[in-house]
């Protein structure tokens, strides 16, 4: 157990521990729904292969730097059907 002086972040670490594929998705509170659901589906087949540490990571790769930012770019999307121009756009920005 930490002490109260450890950082907040470390602290909430060992509360947390190991956190289901449904509650690292809601983390990054995706309001969109189907594409909520679609990477929970997405998350819950791949978990299997990876250790917990990989899926977090892959988990925030696809869901704060990538759906975020094409949320950012394109207010009210709400699917990954992205019109070639849209993936194009993102592909050049990165």
């Amino acid at each position: 157990m930490f002490p109260a002086s450890a950082p907040l972040r470390l602290r909430v670490l060992r509360i947390e521990g190991r956190r289901s594929v449904e509650q690292i998705v809601d983390g990054y509170r995706i309001e969109c729904r189907a594409v909520r659901d679609l990477l929970v589906e997405y998350f819950t087949e791949r978990a299997p292969e990876l250790d917990h540490v990989s899926l977090r990571s892959i988990a925030r790769n696809v869901c704060r730097l990538f759906w975020r930012d094409l949320k950012i770019h394109h207010p009210g999307i709400d699917s990954l059907r992205l019109a070639p121009e849209v993936a194009q756009a993102w592909k050049d920005s990165q």
